[in-house]
């Protein structure tokens, strides 16, 4: 979320089993890059086998670190903060790993430097209206800075950001240029200067 605001999300249903590779139904390995954001736990690390290991992997886990409070009135579950430590799983096959800090609690460069040092090679920290954070094996604590706009609509930001930051990234190789691009062009749409890009 890119209002600096605390949000909070709902769900009303969600699938009972995880997906299996074999329910995708086209040919994806022609792909040099795959972009996952699961919502709810429909991602598992056996998921993720279906990717050969030349193409890269970008996963934003917003979905799988959640868990759900109990129904409400409205038929809703609220959506809490689950263990980020249930990250380890991935570690083998995610190429970069992009969070938001709404999805981590705990102080947000303790948080990327312990994901680094969990084997992680690149893991980028979205913030809000704050500075990106980014680190990887190779390459030190980064910060970045955003644009500063008025913020019309920020659905979609996370994605946006990760597709962008991809694009770039495939031009340069060059993490911090394609966070910088990324949040460009996330300043953008969220700010309502773009349209039809989700």
């Amino acid at each position: 979320d890119y209002t600096g605001e605390k949000r909070q999300l709902f769900i009303r249903s969600f699938i009972e089993d995880a997906l299996k590779p074999s329910e995708i139904k086209f040919d994806f390995k022609k792909y040099n890059a795959v972009i996952l954001f699961p919502l709810f736990h429909e991602i598992t690390p056996e998921f993720l086998k279906a990717f050969s290991n030349k193409q890269l992997v970008l996963f934003d886990p917003q979905g799988f670190l959640r868990k759900l409070g109990e129904k409400n009135s409205d038929g809703l579950y609220p959506v809490q903060q689950s263990n980020w430590e249930s990250l380890k799983p991935f570690v083998k096959r995610v190429g970069i790993l992009k969070l938001s800090n709404e999805d981590l609690q705990g102080d947000d460069e303790q948080k990327i430097k312990d994901l680094v040092a969990m084997g992680f090679s690149l893991v980028i920290l979205t913030r809000g209206e704050k500075s990106t954070l980014v680190m990887g094996k190779n390459l030190p604590l980064s910060e970045v800075p955003t644009l500063k706009v008025k913020v019309l609509d920020s659905a979609g930001a996370g994605e946006i950001f990760a597709v962008a930051f991809m694009y770039k990234y495939f031009l340069t190789y060059d993490p911090v240029q394609s966070v910088k691009f990324a949040n460009r062009v996330t300043a953008l749409k969220i700010s309502g200067q773009i349209y039809g890009i989700i």
